[in-house]
């Protein structure tokens, strides 16, 4: 049979297979010539049952023909496709790739979620080899798909343990079609919008964390100072707070989701464990000194610095906060009345923070300066936290080994036998 022609044209595609590469040392060997196979069969069985066009219906990196800038065109199917098919493998999760492809997936779930107030599940993981669920990153674990609903073979063996093998064919055939089903269902179900697609693939974070051996801390803390309804400046507009300070939503009435919460989802997704406390609660765990060293971000509300309380609790969490903990200033190009307060907003914020403003990284100078958008609010956040992590590992002390300290070992001269 003559094979499907993919969503090379530009279009955009229906859905998007993710996949681990296989190395090889031989360089005339085709190790995923297997994944190829399984990527063609699912998108004749989706044009079969569906009304999609043969020329849009998927994407894989293999399709993409030579010369083509390949980090633009991934990232642009990224940006659009429908759905996101991850072919699960102890390999998948420790690829730096995927890791990546999954990550920006999952960005433009994140964003509908904070815009529309709906998560929309759009992502179909497929077996190509099982993995222990222990084994799983945390991005995968929340995901809840029953596998053997395609079949006990398949969810034994995976797509690879049946297709390689002649007496399995039906098996896999069946697999193949229950798959190709849920991803038409899925796609037709969740309308997430296309986004601007990045400009370098290799810009993204990853969704599993670092690699494996990694000493880097995957705590993070994230701090918010804002009034709650109780304590708004006089004349704020209360539409942007709620009952806690946590409530707090600069970016409404375009995003809902509180800024906190957008902040713990997006960083979970990068594979740091997260918790999220108003700056009181900060300060008296500080105080307490019941909080290990943990990168942190501090989301800062410029409004809560006119308050003489707030501004002093403020100015203590400037002066606790570790260097691997960074300031974020929201600063909503929609919200007219703070652009118009911003003169007297800025000069309570420089002598509010005035530790933290003074070591900010010149090339994060936005998150400091007022984030306008939910959008740059969510890019600059991995830079961030990526440079604290670096900044972290730079200062952590050196442990020595456990056990009795060893003498240090000495050179000596060669053992001369006396024969007198």
């Amino acid at each position: 049979m003559s094979e499907l022609p993919s969503s090379g044209s530009g279009s955009a595609p229906y859905f998007f297979l993710s996949y681990a590469h296989t190395p090889t040392k031989d360089l005339r060997d085709d190790p995923d010539r297997w994944v190829y196979q399984l990527y063609k069969d699912l998108c004749r069985d989706i044009v079969a049952i569906s009304t999609i066009s043969p020329d849009v219906v998927g994407f894989m990196d293999r399709d993409m023909q030579p010369g083509t800038d390949w980090s633009r065109r991934i990232c642009e199917a990224l940006a659009c496709c429908r759905v996101f098919v991850p072919l699960y493998s102890p390999r998948y999760f420790e690829s730096e790739a995927c890791g990546k492809e999954w990550y920006a997936f999952a960005r433009r779930a994140l964003d509908h979620k904070a815009k529309h107030g709906s998560l929309i599940e759009a992502i179909v993981p497929a077996l190509w080899a099982t993995v222990k669920p222990a084994n799983l990153p945390e991005a995968a674990r929340v995901i809840q798909f029953d596998h053997q609903s395609f079949g006990r073979r398949y969810s034994r063996d995976g797509f690879y343990g049946i297709m390689k093998l002649g007496r399995y064919r039906p098996e896999y055939r069946q697999a193949v079609l229950r798959l190709a089903r849920r991803i038409v269902d899925v796609a037709e179900q969740a309308q997430i919008a296309p986004v601007t697609p990045v400009d370098d693939f290799d810009s993204l974070p990853r969704s599993f964390g670092l690699s494996a051996g990694s000493n880097a801390n995957r705590q993070l803390r994230i701090t918010v100072a804002a009034p709650d309804l109780q304590a708004l400046p006089r004349g704020r507009e209360p539409s942007f707070y709620g009952a806690s300070p946590l409530d707090w939503r600069p970016y409404q009435p375009t995003h809902t989701q509180p800024v906190a919460e957008y902040a713990a989802e997006l960083t979970k997704m990068m594979g740091y464990t997260t918790t999220i406390n108003t700056i009181a609660e900060e300060i008296s765990e500080q105080a307490a000194d019941d909080v290990p060293p943990a990168l942190g971000l501090f989301l800062l509300d410029a409004w809560s610095t006119l308050s003489d309380h707030e501004s002093e609790q403020i100015r203590e969490f400037d002066r606790l906060a570790q260097p691997w903990v960074n300031l974020m200033v929201p600063w909503s190009e929609l919200d007219q009345q703070t652009q118009e307060a911003e003169k007297e907003l800025r000069k309570h914020l420089q002598a509010s923070v005035t530790q933290m403003l003074s070591r900010a990284h010149p090339k994060h100078r936005m998150a400091i300066t007022g984030i306008s958008s939910l959008s740059k609010f969510g890019d600059i956040i991995p830079l961030l936290v990526y440079n604290a992590e670096r900044i972290y590992l730079k200062n952590l002390p050196a442990r020595p080994p456990v056990g009795p300290p060893r003498e240090r070992p000495r050179l000596m001269g060669p053992y001369i036998e006396d024969s007198s």
